[in-house]
Parts: structure tokens; C-alpha cells; sequence
């Protein structure tokens, strides 16, 4: 309590720490070092000339939206911005803090662009990724999540693994406040909570997807050729003409495509044309004149069942990046499963997924968390998540115990990946309400706690 006392962490942040901690099964002292100012993390020395902060405000007035969720998608990203701003302006009138979390910084210089002067110095405004979370808020009044249908917002390579999305959630009812869905484009999870009425849909100006289909030849199959004759063509004609072309290719190893790409345009520097998700940081400040999806079905394929739903966000992101009108290319050699996949408008694809989720039990319609178990062996590791699913069920199933939680429990199974270094690793996937999944793994000693897992496998 001293501690706390002295680097003053607030009672909501405590709260927020004791939540993660419990969901992520990490310890809590390290769990609260997430919310702790840089300069006071791990306990090291203040460098000189160092000021001790003073102490925090007290709380601002008092005033509170209506508790329920709202959201806003629009695919003109200035005139959505500039209508959360209004919405941003009643909330600071009234005395109150707003927070918009970003998935990318990337984004950052397109919300300051349309910043009116009075609100890009005002001190309850704050605008930043998810480590803004774990800031001392006073008086919250609205959080909005802006590009809510990113899956940036996850994070995946670190503790806490932590979506801002269901922290944004958390937060939101720790300070009882109101909740901001923002997009330019739905998602399956946003168009399930408006159906259900947990979310008012306040704006929809929503588009359909812009895109045209290259597919091989019978001569390309015949010949093996990686890109079809038709998309070179195309390639050649925009590099002729000196526009900005970006080609999304969303696997890491692009040497195949790398050698066909420099065999057929030797004189081209291929640098900061070709790359993968990581790349949007790049070319969105700038956008550019042509976009190019290469082999959509190998996204379509992976074994995930957002696999579809993340296919069609990258071919929206592809889209935002083009002048009005242009149309995003999709180069496959698959044309039936990318014509099923991604031709099917926008209502009827969402209505689809719903519906095959609700049937498998998958979120929105329940909560996931992903348990991994580490060892030196496979057969070690799988041996611990055996033993861990062997506990979960006679939890689940204690001795004449009644109104016992639904749950689904996969595994173990181990990861398409190879292993890290000398860790082998096996998975449980438990899927249900969270407030009931967390019991019951709850002292496992699971390796790695991912609540809304980036992938399964």
C-alpha cells in the first residue's frame, strides 16, 4: 500500500490491474507496473534534474452520458473524425475526459489534421494506442475506439496479450462510462451487438467492397506462372505511367514473388512497393494510386474462423488507401473461393458468419481464451495441457454441483508453428462467459493466458 501510495496509482487503475492480472493469470506487482509513468518503472533511479509530479487533480465535475455503446461507420475517415469530434466537444463541455484509442500511430496524424485548434492543446482530451488505457483517469465520460474492425488493436507478442477492445470494455465499466465504437467498415462482433441492441448504431455510411478479379489463364495453370500474364500487364502499364503502386502479399516469405517481379521488370526497385500488413504504417500517410491484393486464397484458407472476415478488412484497408472510384485488384489463382468469399455483399456475408458462429459457439456469441503450455518435449508440453484440461473438467463438474456454466473445451493440440527455440508448445481453446472461464483455469500455471486469441493455430 505504501507503494501504491507513492507512485499514486488511482483506485479505478488498481482495479483495472487487478482485472488483468486475474484474466491473464500474470502477477499482479507486474501487472501494475503497465500503469506506472516510464521514469518510476522497475524502481530505477530518476535521472537529474527530475521533478516530482505534482499530485493529481481532484475529480472534475461530475456528469455522465447514458451507460449504453454507440457506434459510428463511415468509411470517409475526415468526416467521421470530425463527427466524433462534436460528439468529443459535449463531452469536454460538461467537464468531463474523452479518450479515442488508435490501433496504428500511423493513424495519429490523420485525427491531427482535423483537430480544431481549442481541442489539439485541451488537457482532457487524449488521443493514442492502447498503453493509454493505463492512464490515471479522473472523470472519464467517453471512450471512443476509432478503426474498432482493425485487428491491430490486439495485442499478441507480449504481456498482457491484451485487445483494446475488451479493455476499452473493462474501462468503461469501471468508470461507468459511455463506450464509442468508430470504423470504416463493420465487423461481425459490431454488426452481432447492434442486432442484439447492446450497441446504437448513431451513424452508418458504410460502402461495399470495390475490387476486381484477376485469375489465371488456362495458359498461366499450364505454364505454372506464380501471377497471371493479365497482372503483369497491368503492373506494367501503371509503372510505365510512374504511379504508386502497392502490392499486399501478407506472407513473410516473398521470394518466389520477389523472383518473378524482377524477372519480368529487372530495372524496377521493388523497395516499399511489395509487403505485408507491417507496410500500411508506410504507405498510408501518403496513400497511393494503385492497390493490389496477391493471392487472397491463402488468407482465405488459413485455419481460423475470422479467416474471411480479416480477408475482406484487408481488402478495405487497400481500398482507403486509393482515390475515389479506383478499385482495389485482387490477383488469385482460385477464383471460385474469392468470388464466394469476398464477392458476397456486405449484409448477406455478415449474416452468414453469424449465423455459422452462433452454430460453432465462437465469439461474438461467446468469449475465448487460448491456454499454452511450454516444455522442453512435445510430449511434456502435451502432457501439461492434458493434465490442465483434466482440472478445468472437474472444476466444471464438481460433485452434485448445479447451474453449471456452458463450456466448450478444444485441445490439447499442438501449434501449426515450429517450436520457439526449446519450447514446445500445447494449446487449450475454452470458450464461454468470461466471468465463468476464468475461474476455472484460474491457478493453472498456464505458460501464456490470451484472452480473444490472434489466431488459434
Amino acid at each position: 500500500l505504501t507503494l501504491l501510495d507513492a507512485k499514486r496509482l488511482t483506485k479505478e487503475q488498481v482495479t483495472f490491474a487487478r482485472w488483468i492480472a486475474q484474466t491473464m493469470q500474470g502477477g499482479l506487482g507486474f501487472t501494475l507496473n503497465l500503469f506506472l509513468p516510464p521514469l518510476t518503472r522497475g524502481g530505477g533511479r530518476r535521472p537529474e534534474g527530475f521533478r516530482r509530479r505534482k499530485p493529481p487533480l481532484p475529480p472534475l465535475s461530475g456528469w455522465k452520458l447514458t451507460q449504453l455503446h454507440y457506434a459510428v461507420v463511415d468509411s470517409n475517415a475526415t468526416r467521421r473524425q470530425k463527427y466524433l469530434l462534436k460528439l468529443a466537444k459535449k463531452v469536454l463541455a460538461r467537464g468531463q475526459q474523452v479518450l479515442i484509442l488508435i490501433p496504428e500511430n500511423v493513424l495519429l496524424a490523420g485525427w491531427q489534421a482535423v483537430l480544431p485548434k481549442s481541442l489539439a492543446v485541451h488537457p482532457h482530451l487524449v488521443i493514442g494506442t492502447q498503453n493509454k488505457l493505463f492512464a490515471p483517469w479522473q472523470s472519464l465520460g467517453l471512450i471512443i475506439i476509432d478503426e474498432a474492425a482493425y485487428e491491430t488493436h490486439k495485442q499478441w507478442d507480449r504481456y498482457p496479450r491484451l485487445d483494446t477492445r475488451d479493455g476499452a470494455r473493462k474501462l468503461a465499466e469501471i468508470h461507468d462510462c459511455s463506450l464509442l465504437y468508430s470504423s470504416s467498415f463493420s465487423s461481425v462482433g459490431l454488426e452481432h451487438e447492434i442486432s442484439t441492441g447492446g450497441v446504437v448504431k448513431l451513424e452508418a455510411k458504410n460502402h461495399t467492397l470495390a475490387a476486381r478479379l484477376v485469375s489465371s489463364s488456362f495458359q498461366d495453370r499450364k505454364r505454372r506462372y506464380l501471377i497471371p500474364h493479365e497482372a503483369l500487364t497491368m503492373l506494367r502499364s501503371w509503372l510505365k505511367k510512374k504511379e504508386h503502386v502497392f502490392i499486399l502479399f501478407n506472407r513473410t516469405d516473398k521470394s518466389r514473388v520477389m523472383k518473378v517481379l524482377r524477372a519480368e521488370f529487372p530495372q524496377q526497385d521493388w523497395s516499399g512497393l511489395i509487403g505485408t500488413t507491417a507496410a500500411f504504417k508506410d504507405v498510408v500517410p501518403t496513400g497511393v494510386d494503385r492497390a493490389m491484393l496477391l493471392l487472397p486464397e491463402l488468407s482465405l484458407r488459413y485455419p481460423d474462423f475470422r479467416s474471411a472476415e480479416r480477408t475482406r478488412g484487408l481488402v478495405h484497408r487497400l481500398q482507403q488507401l486509393l482515390p475515389a472510384r479506383r478499385k482495389v485488384v485482387l490477383v488469385t489463382r482460385d477464383q471460385r473461393l474469392v468470388e464466394e468469399r469476398l464477392a458476397l455483399p456486405g449484409r448477406a456475408f455478415m449474416a452468414a458468419e453469424r449465423k455459422d458462429r452462433k452454430r460453432l459457439s465462437y465469439p461474438p456469441f461467446v468469449d475465448m481464451v487460448k491456454l499454452t503450455f511450454q516444455a522442453t518435449s512435445e510430449k511434456k508440453a502435451h502432457n501439461k495441457a492434458l493434465k490442465a484440461r483434466e482440472e478445468i473438467e472437474s472444476r466444471y463438474h464438481p460433485r452434485g454441483g448445479n447451474g453449471k456454466p456452458k463450456l466448450l473445451c478444444n485441445g490439447p493440440f499442438a501449434d501449426l508453428k515450429p517450436p520457439r527455440g526449446k519450447k514446445y508448445e500445447s494449446h487449450l481453446l475454452l470458450r464461454g462467459d468470461l466471468e465463468q472461464l476464468t475461474p476455472l483455469y484460474d491457478g493453472l500455471k498456464a505458460d501464456i493466458v490470451d484472452l480473444s486469441p490472434e489466431r488459434i493455430l
